[in-house]
């Protein structure tokens, strides 16, 4: 496992969908953002994740369903990388 994913556990989610979110940081973990024509079977570079609870990473991950994620999705997910990249710097575990 490498250090990003690593570097999840007891994390706050950083990307607290309203009415989501199970503020649990037992359940986070490195989530990975796919961006449409990246392909479906290729798992994206760990750069390319988010920390997220368990309700949230369902969410992402299109698991199940949220009209709030859907209709504000780019925000939720641009916030959360820039809240995890911030939070990695933090750590030490991005230079």
């Amino acid at each position: 496992m490498s250090s990003l994913r690593k570097s999840a556990a007891g994390e706050h989610c950083t990307i607290e969908i309203p009415g989501i979110c199970g503020y649990d940081p037992s359940t986070v973990v490195l989530a990975h953002i796919r961006l449409p024509g990246t392909g479906v079977s290729r798992k994206p570079h760990d750069l390319h994740g988010v920390y997220a609870c368990h309700r949230c990473h369902d969410v992402i991950d299109r698991r199940v369903l949220s009209h709030e994620f859907e209709e504000n999705r780019w925000f939720y997910i641009a916030r959360g990388l820039m809240r995890t990249h911030e939070r990695m710097l933090e750590k030490g575990v991005l230079r």
